[in-house]
Order: structure tokens, then C-alpha cells, then sequence
């Protein structure tokens, strides 16, 4: 690997491990677009299909660190190979299932595959260019998962109301097998990192500069997630937007997030990741302070609710990098468990947001989202000065 770290960055893998992402991101979020149909097929509520995704979040969050103890040391694209073709099968056991708990197997099927993939893309990407260019890569990488929050749920409702969800799981599976295809043509093997133990992640997850740097992403994922579990009803409610606008709310803020991403991998080499990670939690719990407070206006909200997407997605390509500097004999660990935090602040963050919209409807998830983003710059400021004084 030393010398593919000395050549120019290979687009072509970089943009099949961001396909990776990409694959990853719509198994997690297909239940969204498909909701209605697989509430229909299965002949069960809506809030049980609701349940799948949180059963992929936390699936996820337990599978990442764990498979990092038993396989971890073994050739990084072979893994992923091995978790698309996972991620294809859960697919395929989705199409064929008769009854929820089948579906829900399949559910967990794909996230487990999901939870080899996501890391091992990030760590695969990082290794494949120089340290001064390893913000630039896993922004491409990354920029995957962003494509798919935009065009994901929208491209399975539309799917599902084509075809059936059962052919489009169908197709989600050909998407993953497609992709392995294209890491296999492109990403060069031999890329390893260390097989991790109980202890090591304990260590990792209780270390005052790598603990405290995976807070950050829990906080900042559930920060967000308190508003943006019910976005839509929240515009309507707050702003008094109307429900035919909710699609082209749900398509701005995924292209915002699409633009922060690319600000993102543009800066993070340049600007440094703890800058620009600084940066991103402060500006976003201003913007959502200022939800909070801004008059009920369609323009100000909307305008509001962009810059939050922009924002918030500033930071997660100086995040692994800032991971990876931290510890690199630790690198996929890290970024497994990085992983976890982030779909199990996802997980958190839903479920304090359907908490507080049962109990005062919109009025407070904004201020909620804001302090937890704060808490979140407070865990990144710690681990900052943890790092500079190189404590554990």
C-alpha cells in the first residue's frame, strides 16, 4: 500500500467504495420510501414497518465493533465484498418474506452486511492515498451515503409504486451485487488493518481523546436527528408550509447536504479537520437555535432548514480523518465504532424526537436538536485538549 499512497488518488476505486455508501445507505432507508407498501404486503401497522429501521440502526451499532474483533485484520476489500454480498442477500430475504419476522431478519441481515461495509469503505479509501489527501478521500467516499439521502427514499417510493417493494428489494440487491462488481474491477487488495479485542474497544471507547472525539458524532447525530425524524411534519407545523411541499423540503435538504459535503472535501486537507469539525457543530446549533426563535415564515424556515443541511454535513469527512490521526494502528476500529455512534445517535435522536413531538408537537425539537449539537462541540473541545496534551 505504500506506494498506491504515493500515486494520485484512484478515482475510480473511490467512487466505488463511495458506491458502497451509496448501497448501504438506501437498504437503510428503502423502509421509508416503502412504508405504505410493505404495510399493505405484510399485513401489519405502519409504525411495525417504522420499527425496521430502527431494527438496522441498532443492528448496525452492535455489528460494527464486533465483527471488527473477529475479522478485522482480514483484507478490506474482501470484507466489503462479503458485506455487499450480505447486504444483497438480507435484500432478497425482504422480497421473499411472508410474514414481518421474516422481513425483520432480513432487515438485520442487510445491516450487518452494511456494518462491514461502511467502515471498511472509509478505512479501504484512507489507505489508498496519502495522509495529507485522506480528508479529500473519505469526503468522496462519504459523499455516497449523502447522494443516497437524497435520491434514496424517493427512488424506492417510486419503485415501490412502479414495481412492488418486493421487486424493488429485488433491485437493491442487484444495486449491491453491482457495486461489489465494481470494487472488485477497481480497489486493489492487500489493504489490512488489526484484528481488535474487547479490550481494545473498551479502551477506545473510554479514552479520554478517542471516547470523548466518538461522543461528538453520537451527540451530533442525535442532535440532528430530534428535528429531522419528523421534518416534514415539523415545516408543516411550525412554518405552516403545506403537506404537497414535504418532497421538495425532503429533495433541499438533501441537496444541501450534498453541498456540504462537497465544501467538506474540498476544505477538510486544507483547513484541517478540527477546524472545520468545530465549525460545523458550532454554525449548526445556530441555525437551529434560530429555528427555534424565527418567525413562522415559509422563506425564513426553508432558508433556515438549508443552511442546516449544509452545516450539519460539514462534518463528517474531517470526523474520520480526525479519527484516523488520532490512533492510526486503531484506524478500522474507530471507524466502526464511529459507525455505531452515528446509527445509534440516529436511533436516540428519532426516538427523543417522537418523545418530544407526542408531548408539545413542534414547539421545543429545534431547541433540543441546538443543545445537543452544543453538547456535542463540548465533548469535540475535550477531546481536543485531551489530544493536545497527549493523554490517553
Amino acid at each position: 500500500m505504500h506506494d498506491i499512497q504515493n500515486q494520485a488518488p484512484p478515482r475510480g476505486a473511490l467512487a466505488a467504495l463511495g458506491g458502497g455508501y451509496f448501497t448501504l445507505a438506501v437498504a437503510s432507508l428503502s423502509v421509508v420510501g416503502l412504508l405504505g407498501h410493505m404495510s399493505d404486503g405484510l399485513g401489519v401497522s405502519k409504525s411495525d414497518i417504522a420499527y425496521l429501521v430502527t431494527a438496522f440502526a441498532l443492528t448496525y451499532a452492535l455489528a460494527a465493533p464486533t465483527l471488527q474483533i473477529l475479522v478485522g485484520d482480514l483484507d478490506r476489500r474482501t470484507l466489503i465484498l462479503v458485506g455487499l454480498c450480505t447486504i444483497a442477500a438480507g435484500a432478497v430475504t425482504n422480497a421473499a418474506a411472508w410474514t414481518y419476522e421474516i422481513a425483520l431478519a432480513g432487515r438485520c441481515i442487510m445491516a450487518i452486511g452494511a456494518s462491514v461495509v461502511g467502515p471498511m469503505a472509509s478505512a479501504a479509501g484512507a489507505a489508498l492515498v496519502a495522509a495529507e489527501r485522506r480528508g479529500a478521500a473519505l469526503g468522496t467516499v462519504f459523499a455516497g451515503f449523502t447522494i443516497a439521502t437524497v435520491t434514496g427514499v424517493p427512488l424506492t417510493a417510486f419503485s415501490g409504486d412502479m414495481i412492488g417493494w418486493r421487486a424493488t428489494m429485488v433491485l437493491i440487491a442487484g444495486l449491491a451485487l453491482t457495486i461489489a462488481l465494481a470494487v472488485a474491477a477497481t480497489v486493489p487488495s492487500g489493504s489490512r488493518g488489526t484484528r481488535s479485542d474487547f479490550h481494545s474497544v473498551a479502551n477506545a471507547l473510554t479514552g479520554k481523546r478517542t471516547g470523548l472525539a466518538l461522543v461528538v458524532t453520537l451527540f451530533q447525530m442525535a442532535g440532528q436527528f430530534v428535528t429531522f425524524a419528523v421534518i416534514a411534519a415539523y415545516m408543516v407545523d411550525r412554518f405552516a408550509l403545506t403537506e404537497s411541499s414535504v418532497p421538495l423540503i425532503l429533495f433541499l435538504f438533501g441537496v444541501g447536504g450534498i453541498v456540504g459535503n462537497v465544501i467538506a472535501t474540498r476544505l477538510v486537507d486544507a483547513m484541517g479537520p478540527e477546524r472545520l469539525i468545530q465549525n460545523s457543530l458550532l454554525i449548526t446549533a445556530a441555525i437551529l437555535l434560530m429555528l427555534q426563535f424565527a418567525p413562522a415564515n415559509a422563506v425564513v424556515g426553508v432558508s433556515l432548514m438549508f443552511g442546516w443541511s449544509i452545516a450539519g454535513m460539514l462534518i463528517y469527512a474531517p470526523q474520520q480523518a480526525r479519527l484516523v490521526a488520532l490512533a492510526p494502528e486503531s484506524g478500522n476500529l474507530l471507524l466502526a465504532l464511529n459507525a455505531s455512534m452515528l446509527y445509534a445517535g440516529m436511533a436516540g435522536g428519532a426516538l427523543l424526537s417522537g418523545i418530544l413531538y407526542q408531548a408539545t408537537g413542534a414547539e421545543y425539537l429545534a431547541l433540543g436538536s441546538s443543545l445537543l449539537m452544543l453538547m456535542g462541540t463540548g465533548a469535540f473541545l475535550l477531546s481536543r485538549r485531551f489530544a493536545e496534551q497527549r493523554v490517553r
